[in-house]
């Protein structure tokens, strides 16, 4: 279980998938907050810096891939682990994702099960 002050981001603009990434990730121990497309997600990590943040590639404003890029060209952001999780799962669409700087890429449909594991790992690489 992950050191409770992991704090997360999850951006997603589907209200179910954001609710149900929150339900396990709170339970695996996560401190959780959520964003629904890409502004309010920069907004929130000025705010307060994640941990690790979770992205969904197709959302309005900025797309995944945009915020991806922004995080990694700030040097505050350096730390912060990005995963992203989309319906698009091509392997154009992975190969993006990568060149955006995402640490893991997942398809949807969602497992929550398995973005708690992916995370946890993620962020004990860090610790």
């Amino acid at each position: 279980m992950p050191d409770i002050s992991k704090r997360v981001l999850v951006v997603d603009d589907t209200p179910e998938l954001v609710r149900a990434a929150r339900r396990r990730l709170q339970a695996a121990g996560f401190d959780v907050d959520t964003a629904v497309d890409g502004l309010a997600a920069l907004e929130a990590m000025a705010r307060e810096v994640p941990d690790a943040v979770v992205l969904d590639v197709m959302m309005p404003n900025l797309n995944g891939f945009q915020v991806c890029r922004r995080i990694r060209a700030e040097a505050r952001y350096a730390g912060v682990k990005v995963v992203m999780l989309t319906a698009r799962t091509s392997a154009a669409d992975q190969f993006w994702g990568e060149q955006a700087g995402a640490d893991r890429y997942l398809a949807k449909p969602l497992d929550p099960a398995a973005l708690a594991d992916v995370l946890t790992e993620l962020l004990q690489e860090t610790a």
